[in-house]
């Protein structure tokens, strides 16, 4: 096997994941396309060591017993779904983030430049990104233009707004690897050039497509990533981009209705009323507080009422949930609306029990991101490296505690976080060790030298 040949795979999938339609293509097709095309990626990279014996993978609560126990925890709720359908695409979710994250924990694990792999994959997605504001900034009036040739409405390439926002948000943090990646000076401008632009184009999105959500978790990484001093060109070319793309995309009048900051005003205004319920919770006297939770709630299209409305299906029903799909909002801009919190809805769904062990896995990922963290001595790359997977991952958490289905429900546009999750598990094997399971294989050539590597960091190890 190539792994430097086959894992271009992976880099156009990850580029195309969160891409639901493309200009002559057709969206069934395209989304084929990708399924192919992510089975192929990770089988190059699996299949081999799979094959020959050689295949670990984590053990434990990463590895098949935690994915298997996460879907017999959410069983309540694929038993009892509005439809199967529903239940089999949950299962199929699962099992494509499993076989992501594997196949990336096996190529850090070994030792392969993966940065290459996420960097491919912002090129392509930074390329999308800028027919995207290209065609907002290069207005076309009273004819079709080149926004109903690529893209729909605001949505990007994406099948929503958020959707789109905060897929380019989980790829803001690898512009930073883009910039370090070439140390040679006269190729390292070009990097930097790109790296910038990169920037500027994907917080110019942003404000194209209105992503709230997104914008916290850009602040975010943003903000971590200049005091964490993991790029200084990534700094000076984040506060250039965003003054320069601020500018030219705010002065349009639609960017800010995209934004819906007009509703902060409505609730003040236009308090609710039986014709328009915010949602199906009694109204209660109105003061100070209840003004600026009504604000808010406007303000963030109903999640607050969402939520309290989930909290009380969830005791309900605590530990079976009401089945996947069963439970809707009526809320005051859309007339029905899911859960916008991935942990409330999964509750609501499947009972506590699959939210809460997802919470551990990601825990445990979080505490193998803080151990590489703290690791001394550490090279500036390396330490780099670490702060970008780990904003990749903090960003998707922070996504789902407003969106119902950043991580778990729809694959497509998380498929870069469940990538960063699998390196940084398999650079943490590899540098400080890990439990790992070994695949057995009828057929499979077993060396039995790696009996006792399964507790050894890799370079103690025998050889992949």
């Amino acid at each position: 096997m190539n792994p430097h040949r086959n894992t271009y795979l992976l880099s156009l999938y990850l580029g195309l994941a969160p891409v639901y339609h493309l200009p002559g293509i057709g969206d069934e097709y395209l989304r084929l396309f990708k399924a192919a095309l992510a089975v192929a990626g990770v089988a190059v990279v699996l299949v081999p060591p799979l094959l020959s014996g050689r295949l670990r993978l984590p053990a434990w609560v990463l590895g098949p017993p935690g994915f298997l126990a996460l879907i017999l925890l959410s069983a309540p709720g694929l038993v009892q779904a509005r439809q199967m359908a529903f239940a089999v695409m949950f299962v199929m979710d699962i099992g494509y983030a499993a076989g992501f994250m594997w196949c990336f924990y096996y190529l850090a694990r070994r030792g392969e430049n993966v940065n290459v792999i996420l960097v491919r994959a912002l090129v392509i997605i930074a390329a999308l990104a800028a027919v995207v504001l290209v065609t907002v900034l290069v207005k076309i009036p009273d004819s079709p233009g080149l926004c109903d040739l690529f893209w729909e409405d605001n949505k990007g390439f994406g099948s929503s707004e958020t959707q789109w926002s905060i897929s380019l948000v989980l790829f803001l943090p690898v512009v930073v690897l883009l910039m370090g990646m070439v140390t040679n000076w006269r190729r390292g401008r070009y990097a930097t050039m790109i790296g910038i632009m990169s920037v500027g184009i994907l917080l110019g999105n942003l404000f194209v497509t209105g992503g709230r959500t997104s914008f916290l978790a850009a602040a975010v990484s943003l903000i971590a990533l200049i005091f964490l001093r993991a790029s200084r060109w990534f700094a000076l070319s984040s506060l250039a981009a965003g003054i320069v793309v601020v500018g030219l995309v705010a002065s349009d009048k639609s960017c800010s209705e995209h934004l819906g900051l007009d509703r902060l005003l409505i609730p003040l205004a236009h308090p609710p009323s039986s014709a328009h319920p915010p949602s199906s919770v009694a109204p209660i006297p109105t003061t100070t507080t209840t003004q600026i939770i009504t604000m808010l709630d406007s303000v963030s299209t109903n999640r607050i009422g969402s939520y309290r409305i989930g909290l009380k299906r969830i005791a309900e029903r605590p530990f079976l949930g009401h089945g996947i799909k069963q439970v809707w909002i009526v809320g005051r801009w859309r007339p029905q609306i899911e859960i916008h919190n991935l942990w409330i809805k999964w509750a609501v769904y499947s009972g506590i029990l699959a939210p809460l062990w997802f919470m551990i896995m990601i825990g445990f990922i979080l505490v193998f991101a803080f151990r590489l963290f703290t690791a001394r001595p550490a090279a500036p790359e390396n330490r780099a490296k670490t702060v970008v997977l780990t904003l990749i991952v903090v960003s998707g958490v922070i996504a789902s505690l407003l969106e119902p289905n950043v991580l778990v429900g729809s694959f497509q546009y998380a498929a870069i976080w469940w990538a960063a999750a699998g390196i940084l598990v398999g650079v943490y094997a590899r540098e400080r060790g890990c439990r790992e399971w070994s695949v057995p294989f009828p057929w499979g050539v077993k060396d039995p030298r790696d009996r006792d590597a399964r507790l050894r960091p890799l370079s103690e190890a025998a050889p992949p």
